[in-house]
């Protein structure tokens, strides 16, 4: 039987050219390959690196098939975890117990966004516990928490979260959900100051009923540049949340979610906001009227966006621009567009 030519044979040697790209090159045209449509698999297993770099670097855990999936993938390629840098994880209280989060979060140690929804409040007070001061991988950089938290007295109280950000020094954007209507009513009381300067972002849920203290959270991020706002309430109190800002012409980036009722307006402590760059709004202000959303019109914020399902009238907008105001407007962003496949 003849041998197979030269060419042919350094063909079935190396089978694809990607390969021996520079790494430079061959990771850029995989990013912008897989960015389009997620691979579901290694092309070769020369490849199976760059698979495991960009398959691995964002997990979601939202349900026991997908958790059983990566567990036996773990068992198998341990090395696998490294790689991986945001990891969100959406099982439900039932699942999500104080035990599971202290067996899979340390074996993360590269995270830089982490973001736990549904949590227990057995799991939500062993997360800001100072006896787990190894739970939280330290070089997180984005921490979002939506849980309910139980008996806790008002959780948003910075000494609940001043051992959690003791722990995480690189940690600059916060985001916590912790609305629940267990929690029991009334704020802690204390003669103790809090000061976070690392915090640059930080997300709010403002709870309906009662008092708590996140306002008082709000006010111990003095350097922040981004604000997010979300509340349930009829009459939501953004003026207080703004008012607490310790440095107010620092922010540049603000977004509000809520379904205020009629009468009610958005508050004249946004005039503060000097260097606001970025406005999103989320939600339904439909029962607004033009007075109602004047404050607006006097910000000089060059980028608007409106979020999915929000409903804010346009007509309010072109009210604004039409009387000269927004002279900065640049860029206007709408997820909310519906309409109909086809023409007339």
């Amino acid at each position: 039987m003849a041998s197979p030519p030269a060419d042919a044979v350094d063909r079935i040697a190396h089978p694809d050219k990607l390969s021996h790209l520079p790494t430079e090159l061959l990771d850029s045209i995989l990013i912008q390959t897989w960015a389009e449509k997620r691979p579901s698999g290694p092309i070769n297993r020369a490849l199976l690196p760059w698979y495991d770099r960009y398959s691995w670097k964002t997990v979601s855990i939202a349900s026991p098939a997908d958790h059983a999936k990566i567990r036996d993938i773990v068992a198998r390629r341990p090395h696998v975890r490294a790689l991986c840098e945001t990891l969100r994880i959406n099982l439900g209280p039932d699942l999500l117990s104080p035990t599971w989060l202290e067996t899979v979060l340390p074996g993360f140690p590269n995270l830089v966004t982490l973001e736990l929804n549904d949590l227990s409040a057995a799991a939500f007070n062993r997360l800001v516990s100072e006896q787990q001061p190894h739970l939280l991988p330290t070089r997180l950089r984005e921490l979002t928490v939506y849980c309910t938290t139980g008996t806790l007295k008002d959780p948003y109280h910075p000494s609940h979260w001043k051992p959690v950000l003791d722990r995480l020094p690189e940690l600059i954007d916060l985001g916590l959900d912790l609305r629940s209507i267990e929690t029991p009513t009334g704020r802690i009381k204390t003669k103790s100051t809090y000061a976070f300067p690392q915090l640059e972002s930080l997300y709010v849920a403002l709870p309906q009923k009662g008092r708590s203290s996140a306002l008082t959270l709000i006010e111990s991020a003095p350097n922040l540049k981004a604000l997010e706002l979300a509340s349930n309430s009829p009459i939501p109190d953004f003026a207080g949340a703004l008012a607490a800002l310790k440095e107010p012409g620092k922010l540049t980036r603000l977004e509000l979610d809520a379904d205020p009722k009629k009468g009610w307006a958005f508050p004249s402590e946004l005039s503060k906001l000097v260097k606001l760059e970025t406005l999103i709004l989320d939600g339904q202000w439909q029962r607004l009227s033009q007075d109602d959303v004047d404050a607006l019109g006097r910000l000089s914020f060059s980028r608007f966006s409106l979020g999915p399902a929000t409903d804010y009238p346009l007509k309010f907008l072109l009210a604004t621009l039409r009387n000269g105001r927004q002279p900065n407007l640049k860029h206007l962003q709408f997820d909310n567009i519906k309409a109909k496949e086809g023409y007339d």
